[in-house]
């Protein structure tokens, strides 16, 4: 009985860590409405890379809600997100090209005054990313909790230093 009672304790401990990764993490895609309108008019590199920032955060969503589940964890979708942010995170140094600043970019002016850690910052990601993925084959769900968190906390040390704040955009 002992036991039943720690292991509950530790997939509730799961369960609330997991909670608060996907808050910080799915923020920026529970942008409100006009905020959504103004990405409609980003147009060229800008938006490309917006959409990218979206579909990593549709990856993080899904990787969150396959760590979640109650059943057998879908190994298979955690791999192929994993696989998605490590591409999207080796192509945002391109994304981010001299003369993109300003107008509807979120990003700023830092990510092209320290390019070198801007691009230090993106390979951080896409190693969390590949750590996070090489996890989904043989690790246990703390273990793939770990690598989910590692990504969403490589992620969140970019957005503090080169992504605007809301009230920012």
């Amino acid at each position: 009985m002992k036991a039943n009672v720690s292991y509950s304790r530790q997939v509730s401990q799961h369960h609330r860590n997991l909670l608060k990764i996907a808050v910080v993490v799915l923020i920026p895609t529970l942008l409100p409405m006009s905020e959504s309108l103004a990405h409609k008019g980003a147009t060229g590199v800008i938006k490309e890379r917006m959409e990218t920032m979206k579909s990593v955060a549709r990856s993080m969503k899904r990787i969150n809600k396959a760590l979640r589940s109650s059943s057998d964890i879908d190994r298979a979708a955690i791999k192929r997100e994993a696989a998605a942010i490590t591409k999207h995170a080796r192509e945002f140094p391109q994304k981010f090209p001299v003369g993109s600043e300003g107008g509807m970019s979120e990003a700023k002016p830092e990510v092209w005054q320290n390019p070198g850690d801007f691009s230090a910052k993106s390979m951080a990601l896409a190693t969390a990313a590949e750590r996070l993925s090489g996890a989904a084959s043989t690790g246990s769900r703390e273990e793939l909790s770990a690598g989910f968190s590692g990504v969403g906390k490589t992620c969140g040390s970019c957005h503090r230093v080169y992504r605007m704040k809301k009230r920012n955009r």
